[in-house]
Protein backbone atom coordinates (compact mmCIF):
# COMPACT_ATOMS: atom_id res chain seq x y z
CA UNK A 1 0.00 0.00 0.00
CA UNK A 2 3.17 2.72 0.53
CA UNK A 3 4.69 1.45 -3.05
CA UNK A 4 1.37 2.21 -4.41
CA UNK A 5 0.98 5.48 -2.50
CA UNK A 6 4.91 6.72 -3.04
CA UNK A 7 4.59 5.84 -7.14
CA UNK A 8 1.15 7.99 -7.13
CA UNK A 9 2.83 10.82 -5.24
CA UNK A 10 5.81 10.70 -7.84
CA UNK A 11 3.91 11.25 -10.29
CA UNK A 12 1.19 13.43 -9.25
CA UNK A 13 4.78 15.75 -8.82
CA UNK A 14 6.01 14.77 -12.24
CA UNK A 15 3.06 16.04 -13.66
CA UNK A 16 2.90 19.19 -11.24
CA UNK A 17 6.50 19.84 -12.12
CA UNK A 18 5.40 19.15 -15.90
CA UNK A 19 2.78 22.13 -15.71
CA UNK A 20 4.91 24.34 -14.24
CA UNK A 21 7.41 24.06 -16.73
CA UNK A 22 5.16 24.46 -19.48
CA UNK A 23 3.40 27.25 -17.85
CA UNK A 24 7.10 29.48 -17.28
CA UNK A 25 7.58 28.34 -21.16
CA UNK A 26 4.32 29.98 -22.01
CA UNK A 27 5.14 33.49 -20.01
CA UNK A 28 8.37 33.84 -21.98
CA UNK A 29 7.35 33.44 -25.09
CA UNK A 30 7.81 37.04 -27.01
CA UNK A 31 4.72 39.12 -26.31
CA UNK A 32 1.94 39.66 -29.11
CA UNK A 33 0.26 42.97 -27.52
CA UNK A 34 0.32 45.60 -29.95
CA UNK A 35 0.79 49.07 -29.31
CA UNK A 36 2.11 50.16 -32.94
CA UNK A 37 0.34 53.80 -33.57
CA UNK A 38 1.31 56.86 -34.49
CA UNK A 39 -0.37 60.18 -33.25
CA UNK A 40 -0.86 62.85 -36.07
CA UNK A 41 -2.70 66.00 -37.69
CA UNK A 42 -5.61 64.68 -40.96
CA UNK A 43 -8.00 65.87 -42.65
CA UNK A 44 -8.63 69.35 -41.29
CA UNK A 45 -6.00 69.20 -38.53
CA UNK A 46 -8.13 66.68 -36.56
CA UNK A 47 -6.19 64.56 -34.03
CA UNK A 48 -5.79 61.24 -35.38
CA UNK A 49 -4.39 58.12 -34.49
CA UNK A 50 -3.56 55.70 -36.70
CA UNK A 51 -2.88 51.94 -35.49
CA UNK A 52 -1.17 49.07 -37.10
CA UNK A 53 -2.94 45.77 -36.49
CA UNK A 54 -2.73 42.48 -37.49
CA UNK A 55 -4.84 38.81 -38.53
CA UNK A 56 -5.99 37.78 -35.41
CA UNK A 57 -8.87 35.53 -34.27
CA UNK A 58 -12.18 36.44 -32.39
CA UNK A 59 -11.06 34.04 -29.62
CA UNK A 60 -7.84 35.70 -29.23
CA UNK A 61 -8.93 39.35 -29.88
CA UNK A 62 -9.15 40.22 -26.46
CA UNK A 63 -5.70 39.70 -25.78
CA UNK A 64 -3.92 41.45 -28.97
CA UNK A 65 -4.20 45.30 -27.91
CA UNK A 66 -2.03 46.94 -25.61
CA UNK A 67 -2.84 49.15 -22.71
CA UNK A 68 -1.72 52.17 -24.90
CA UNK A 69 -3.90 51.08 -27.91
CA UNK A 70 -6.61 50.29 -25.53
CA UNK A 71 -6.91 53.83 -24.19
CA UNK A 72 -6.79 55.52 -26.99
CA UNK A 73 -9.78 53.88 -28.73
CA UNK A 74 -11.86 54.72 -25.31
CA UNK A 75 -10.52 58.75 -25.80
CA UNK A 76 -11.65 58.93 -29.45
CA UNK A 77 -15.08 59.60 -30.66
CA UNK A 78 -15.07 57.66 -33.81
CA UNK A 79 -13.02 54.83 -34.89
CA UNK A 80 -12.24 53.74 -38.45
CA UNK A 81 -11.78 50.14 -39.73
CA UNK A 82 -9.53 49.22 -42.83
CA UNK A 83 -12.57 47.26 -44.15
CA UNK A 84 -15.47 45.04 -43.63
CA UNK A 85 -14.76 41.62 -43.92
CA UNK A 86 -17.58 40.16 -43.61
CA UNK A 87 -19.35 43.05 -46.46
CA UNK A 88 -16.22 41.36 -48.75
CA UNK A 89 -17.25 37.78 -47.80
CA UNK A 90 -20.46 38.40 -48.96
CA UNK A 91 -19.57 40.21 -52.00
CA UNK A 92 -17.12 37.46 -52.94
CA UNK A 93 -19.86 34.73 -52.32
CA UNK A 94 -22.04 37.14 -54.84
CA UNK A 95 -19.56 36.72 -57.43
CA UNK A 96 -17.32 39.70 -56.87
CA UNK A 97 -14.20 38.64 -59.23
CA UNK A 98 -10.55 39.63 -59.45
CA UNK A 99 -8.72 37.65 -61.97
CA UNK A 100 -9.96 34.68 -63.57
CA UNK A 101 -7.69 31.25 -63.44
CA UNK A 102 -7.83 31.21 -67.16
CA UNK A 103 -5.57 34.04 -67.29
CA UNK A 104 -3.24 32.48 -64.56
CA UNK A 105 -3.20 28.54 -65.74
CA UNK A 106 -0.68 29.19 -68.37
CA UNK A 107 2.24 30.39 -65.47
CA UNK A 108 1.57 27.28 -63.92
CA UNK A 109 4.01 24.56 -64.47
CA UNK A 110 2.03 21.73 -65.81
CA UNK A 111 2.34 19.27 -62.74
CA UNK A 112 1.47 21.25 -59.99
CA UNK A 113 -1.58 22.46 -62.34
CA UNK A 114 -2.59 18.57 -62.43
CA UNK A 115 -2.06 18.18 -59.14
CA UNK A 116 -3.60 21.67 -58.38
CA UNK A 117 -6.55 20.44 -60.84
CA UNK A 118 -7.30 16.53 -58.81
CA UNK A 119 -7.03 18.38 -55.23
CA UNK A 120 -9.81 21.02 -56.23
CA UNK A 121 -11.88 18.76 -58.46
CA UNK A 122 -10.77 14.83 -58.56
CA UNK A 123 -11.64 12.88 -61.24
CA UNK A 124 -14.14 15.78 -62.44
CA UNK A 125 -14.23 15.26 -66.50
CA UNK A 126 -14.82 19.07 -66.51
CA UNK A 127 -11.94 19.85 -64.14
CA UNK A 128 -10.14 21.90 -66.47
CA UNK A 129 -12.76 24.03 -67.55
CA UNK A 130 -13.85 24.50 -63.71
CA UNK A 131 -10.33 25.83 -62.63
CA UNK A 132 -10.03 28.38 -65.48
CA UNK A 133 -13.22 29.66 -64.33
CA UNK A 134 -12.35 29.99 -60.56
CA UNK A 135 -11.78 33.47 -58.86
CA UNK A 136 -7.72 33.11 -58.42
CA UNK A 137 -7.54 35.36 -55.25
CA UNK A 138 -10.66 33.13 -53.46
CA UNK A 139 -8.20 29.72 -54.73
CA UNK A 140 -5.13 31.10 -53.23
CA UNK A 141 -6.90 32.39 -50.10
CA UNK A 142 -8.77 28.93 -49.84
CA UNK A 143 -5.26 26.98 -50.23
CA UNK A 144 -3.65 29.53 -47.41
CA UNK A 145 -6.28 28.20 -45.08
CA UNK A 146 -5.24 24.66 -45.41
CA UNK A 147 -1.78 25.38 -44.26
CA UNK A 148 -0.97 22.45 -41.81
CA UNK A 149 -0.82 23.09 -38.05
CA UNK A 150 -1.68 27.11 -39.59
CA UNK A 151 -4.19 28.12 -36.52
CA UNK A 152 -2.84 25.62 -34.38
CA UNK A 153 0.02 27.16 -34.65
CA UNK A 154 -0.42 30.43 -34.35
CA UNK A 155 -3.40 31.14 -33.01
CA UNK A 156 -5.04 33.57 -35.88
CA UNK A 157 -7.36 33.05 -39.05
CA UNK A 158 -8.89 35.21 -42.02
CA UNK A 159 -11.36 37.09 -39.75
CA UNK A 160 -9.22 40.61 -41.15
CA UNK A 161 -7.13 42.66 -39.47
CA UNK A 162 -8.68 44.89 -36.85
CA UNK A 163 -10.98 42.98 -35.86
CA UNK A 164 -10.00 43.80 -32.06
CA UNK A 165 -10.28 47.15 -32.67
CA UNK A 166 -14.04 47.14 -33.68
CA UNK A 167 -14.86 44.65 -30.52
CA UNK A 168 -13.27 47.00 -28.35
CA UNK A 169 -15.37 50.13 -30.01
CA UNK A 170 -18.59 48.36 -30.08
CA UNK A 171 -18.00 47.67 -26.50
CA UNK A 172 -17.62 50.95 -26.09
CA UNK A 173 -20.14 52.32 -27.85
CA UNK A 174 -17.66 54.33 -30.50
CA UNK A 175 -19.02 54.63 -33.93
CA UNK A 176 -17.38 51.99 -36.12
CA UNK A 177 -16.81 52.96 -39.91
CA UNK A 178 -14.96 51.68 -42.63
CA UNK A 179 -12.54 53.22 -45.06
CA UNK A 180 -12.72 51.03 -47.99
CA UNK A 181 -15.68 49.29 -49.76
CA UNK A 182 -15.14 45.88 -50.83
CA UNK A 183 -15.30 46.98 -54.39
CA UNK A 184 -12.53 49.75 -53.49
CA UNK A 185 -9.94 46.57 -52.18
CA UNK A 186 -11.42 44.10 -54.78
CA UNK A 187 -10.08 46.68 -57.49
CA UNK A 188 -6.51 46.42 -56.07
CA UNK A 189 -6.75 42.80 -55.77
CA UNK A 190 -7.71 42.72 -59.55
CA UNK A 191 -4.72 44.25 -60.89
CA UNK A 192 -2.49 41.57 -59.36
CA UNK A 193 -0.04 40.61 -62.50
CA UNK A 194 -1.61 36.77 -63.25
CA UNK A 195 2.06 35.71 -63.15
CA UNK A 196 2.05 36.89 -59.23
CA UNK A 197 -1.12 35.01 -58.48
CA UNK A 198 0.62 32.02 -60.16
CA UNK A 199 3.46 32.38 -57.50
CA UNK A 200 1.47 32.73 -54.65
CA UNK A 201 -0.96 29.82 -55.59
CA UNK A 202 2.24 27.69 -56.24
CA UNK A 203 3.88 28.66 -53.49
CA UNK A 204 0.25 28.04 -50.91
CA UNK A 205 -0.51 24.32 -52.77
CA UNK A 206 3.68 23.98 -51.66
CA UNK A 207 2.65 24.90 -48.50
CA UNK A 208 -0.56 23.15 -48.09
CA UNK A 209 1.47 19.70 -48.82
CA UNK A 210 4.41 20.20 -46.95
CA UNK A 211 4.61 20.06 -43.61
CA UNK A 212 8.20 21.02 -43.15
CA UNK A 213 7.92 24.12 -45.65
CA UNK A 214 4.76 25.28 -43.85
CA UNK A 215 6.44 25.14 -40.18
CA UNK A 216 8.74 27.47 -41.69
CA UNK A 217 5.90 29.30 -43.07
CA UNK A 218 4.43 29.52 -39.62
CA UNK A 219 7.35 30.81 -37.98
CA UNK A 220 7.73 33.47 -40.51
CA UNK A 221 3.90 34.56 -40.07
CA UNK A 222 4.59 34.44 -36.18
CA UNK A 223 7.70 37.07 -37.16
CA UNK A 224 5.76 39.02 -38.48
CA UNK A 225 3.03 39.68 -35.60
CA UNK A 226 5.91 40.02 -33.83
CA UNK A 227 7.25 42.63 -35.84
CA UNK A 228 3.65 44.52 -36.30
CA UNK A 229 3.27 43.83 -32.37
CA UNK A 230 6.30 46.19 -31.77
CA UNK A 231 6.60 48.67 -35.47
CA UNK A 232 9.64 47.36 -36.18
CA UNK A 233 9.23 49.05 -39.96
CA UNK A 234 12.08 47.56 -41.10
CA UNK A 235 11.37 43.63 -40.81
CA UNK A 236 7.72 44.69 -42.09
CA UNK A 237 9.38 46.09 -45.05
CA UNK A 238 11.33 42.94 -45.18
CA UNK A 239 8.57 40.34 -45.04
CA UNK A 240 6.82 41.98 -48.12
CA UNK A 241 10.18 41.55 -50.35
CA UNK A 242 10.65 37.76 -48.67
CA UNK A 243 8.84 35.03 -51.21
CA UNK A 244 6.76 34.20 -53.71
CA UNK A 245 3.97 35.94 -52.05
CA UNK A 246 5.94 39.78 -52.76
CA UNK A 247 3.81 40.42 -56.04
CA UNK A 248 0.97 40.14 -54.91
CA UNK A 249 1.70 42.35 -51.91
CA UNK A 250 2.95 45.17 -53.93
CA UNK A 251 -0.21 44.89 -56.09
CA UNK A 252 -2.68 44.49 -52.74
CA UNK A 253 -0.60 46.74 -50.24
CA UNK A 254 1.69 48.79 -51.88
CA UNK A 255 -0.46 49.56 -54.62
CA UNK A 256 -3.36 50.74 -52.25
CA UNK A 257 -1.61 53.15 -49.36
CA UNK A 258 -2.32 56.10 -51.39
CA UNK A 259 -5.66 55.17 -51.82
CA UNK A 260 -5.95 54.58 -48.31
CA UNK A 261 -4.20 57.91 -47.17
CA UNK A 262 -6.76 59.99 -49.70
CA UNK A 263 -9.55 58.13 -48.20
CA UNK A 264 -8.72 58.33 -44.38
CA UNK A 265 -8.26 61.89 -45.11
CA UNK A 266 -11.62 62.80 -46.41
CA UNK A 267 -13.41 60.56 -43.69
CA UNK A 268 -11.17 62.03 -41.31
CA UNK A 269 -12.28 65.69 -42.79
CA UNK A 270 -15.84 64.64 -42.92
CA UNK A 271 -15.78 64.19 -39.28
CA UNK A 272 -16.76 67.22 -36.84
CA UNK A 273 -15.63 65.50 -33.85
CA UNK A 274 -11.94 64.46 -32.46
CA UNK A 275 -10.13 62.63 -31.97
CA UNK A 276 -10.52 59.66 -34.45
CA UNK A 277 -8.82 56.14 -34.53
CA UNK A 278 -8.37 54.64 -37.68
CA UNK A 279 -6.95 50.72 -37.85
CA UNK A 280 -5.03 49.64 -40.69
CA UNK A 281 -3.16 46.18 -41.41
CA UNK A 282 0.64 47.08 -40.12
CA UNK A 283 2.17 46.53 -43.65
CA UNK A 284 0.39 49.77 -44.78
CA UNK A 285 1.55 52.07 -42.42
CA UNK A 286 5.61 51.11 -42.78
CA UNK A 287 8.13 52.86 -45.06
CA UNK A 288 8.57 56.29 -47.11
CA UNK A 289 5.19 55.11 -48.53
CA UNK A 290 3.52 53.94 -45.70
CA UNK A 291 0.04 55.08 -44.87
CA UNK A 292 1.46 57.43 -42.25
CA UNK A 293 4.00 59.05 -44.13
CA UNK A 294 1.59 60.20 -46.88
CA UNK A 295 -0.66 61.48 -44.04
CA UNK A 296 1.89 63.30 -42.53
CA UNK A 297 2.86 65.21 -46.33
CA UNK A 298 -0.44 66.36 -46.41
Amino acid sequence: MTKILLQTFRLMLAIFLACRIAAAMAVEAPPLLSNYVYELKAGNGQLTYVFGSAHVSVSRAPNHLGQCVKDLIAASKVVYIESDQLAIRIAMAAGLKTVRMERVVEFIDKDTLDALRVARFGSDPQAETKLKALDANALMAGLTSRIPGREQILGFADYGPDTEVAMAARYLNIPVAYVERPEDQWFFFGTVPPIDYARAIVGAFKLMNDRQAAQGYHRSALKLLQAAAVGDEAALLESMQADEFSGFYRSTISARNPSLAAKIDTAVSATAASPVFVALGALHLAGEDGVVQRLGRR
